[in-house]
């Protein structure tokens, strides 16, 4: 039985203004105020947020709708696109058939897989740390109606990126063919294989794979990010079995905190699993790459950090464990492209202040490079001007530029990793208004003008 409580003690404290008087510190109360901010911008129509600690759901809410029409509203048993927080999924999957014996790491993928191209030249390990040079399936994903494993050996027969083992790149192609050796080694499906081995075990309800089975009866619609000139488009169509084992997973809020739980706690998933999924990949030169398996692994304000996104083109999502303080934190929207990587980091200072006093304003997260800010101002520029019309949403930027003009206090905030996608984060104004402004530094083309949400 699942419960809803939020039960959390904190012992921090916070001045009243009077002295000698203190209250405790609320944590839901701060969460509460962030999360109505992030939806009262506009620029996704739900989020849902988990966060466990100890062993507890000490916090589980929703905000917003997960239906713009017909409105329904959202709540915490609904279901969002979870795109590739699938991938900790498939690598537990992966991890509890090596544990078994079944599997072997370190082994060519030709042991189990022959018919692949380059399974000769690269190792299961290669594939789980994405040090392949497998080049993304992405492309091959608009087109449904080649069967999956076909579209999968069609984006391994490309030529590799590099040689394996000597650089990490996140492709999706990756944990593709890793739901296909699950396959390969069970014997059944992947889909069945997870139901049998994790998401029964652990009670998930909400789990389910696009095109696998019946989708989850409360499931939010997925938007694609909203145009200031016109609003929300329609929302994004529901395409089954486009990314499989690598980003086609549904989920609750609830059901992750339960799974981070038992990522914890070495339930169903074991000690040994949870080892191979954080232990990072390790190239050629002797280098650690940061990345396990389905999991980045880094540290947020001298704490270790295990994490991972999820985005597909009408979601967005991202999960944190960190293990040392035994908590996780987990947020769930059904808007593309939105700020889910900074209101997760605003959750999570909640419960981590900043205590570097040397440096109280210590940047969280690394800014993009000089040279890629300049190239996305003179790409913003041109863009604004009408010159970029032949871009992806062109047409947008070329509108927002005849209505307010020239841009004015460019200012770099970020640059995130989104898993294929590289996106440096700016804000500035049009005509006095603020906005965000998201490019892509591998395309070196904007893909979105926001609202602005910030903590």
């Amino acid at each position: 039985m699942r419960t809803a409580g939020l039960s959390f003690a904190l012992s921090a404290i916070v001045s009243t203004g009077s002295v000698g008087v203190a209250q405790p510190f609320d944590p839901s109360a701060q969460i509460d105020a962030y999360a109505r901010s992030f939806i009262g911008t506009g620029i996704a129509p739900s989020v849902s947020i988990a966060v466990t600690r100890d062993g507890q759901v000490v916090y589980v809410k929703s905000f917003g709708d997960r239906s713009i029409a017909p409105r329904l509203p959202a709540g915490p048993d609904t279901a969002y696109d979870g795109a590739s927080l699938t991938k900790q999924f498939t690598a537990a999957a992966v991890a509890l058939l090596a544990t078994q014996g079944k599997i072997d790491l370190h082994a060519p993928l030709a042991r189990y897989l022959p018919q692949i191209p380059h399974a000769r030249e690269i190792t299961v390990a290669q594939l789980y740390g994405m040090t392949s040079g497998y080049q993304d399936t992405r492309e091959e994903s608009d087109n449904a109606n080649i069967p999956i494993a076909r579209r999968i050996t069609r984006a391994a027969a490309r030529p590799l990126l590099f040689q394996p083992g000597t650089r990490f790149n996140y492709s999706n192609t990756n944990y593709e063919l890793l739901g296909l050796l699950v396959q390969r080694i069970s014997g059944v499906p992947y889909a069945t294989f997870m139901q049998t081995h994790i998401v029964e075990p652990l009670q998930l309800r909400s789990w389910t794979l696009l095109g696998a089975g019946t989708p989850p009866r409360d499931r939010a619609t997925s938007y694609f990010f909203p145009s200031p000139i016109r609003g929300y488009p329609d929302p994004n169509a529901e395409k089954p079995n486009l990314l499989g084992a690598s980003g086609d997973m549904w989920i609750d809020v609830r059901d992750m905190a339960a799974w981070d739980e038992a990522l914890l706690a070495h339930r169903v998933v074991s000690s040994a699993i949870w080892s191979i999924m954080t232990t990072a990949g390790t190239l050629r030169d002797g280098s650690r790459t940061g990345y396990g398996g389905g999991e980045y692994i880094t540290e947020f304000r001298g704490h270790r950090l295990i994490w991972h996104g999820g985005n597909h083109v009408g979601s967005t999502s991202e999960n944190w464990i960190l293990p040392d303080e035994r908590m996780s934190i987990t947020v769930l929207c059904n808007g593309g492209l939105t700020a889910v990587p900074q209101l997760i980091r605003a959750i999570a200072a909640v419960y981590i202040p900043q205590t570097d006093a040397a440096n109280p304003k210590a940047a969280d997260v690394p800014h993009p490079p000089s040279g890629m800010q300049a190239q996305a101002l003179a790409w913003l520029q041109r863009a604004l001007d009408g010159h970029e019309t032949a871009a992806d949403f062109g047409a947008d930027f070329a509108a927002m530029g005849r209505k307010y003009g020239p841009p004015q206090h460019f200012t770099p905030l970020a640059l995130e990793d989104r898993g294929t996608l590289q996106i440096a984060v700016f804000s500035l104004e049009l005509k006095g208004k603020p906005y965000t402004y998201y490019y892509d530094a591998a395309k070196k083309a904007g893909l979105a003008l926001l609202p602005v949400w910030h903590p």
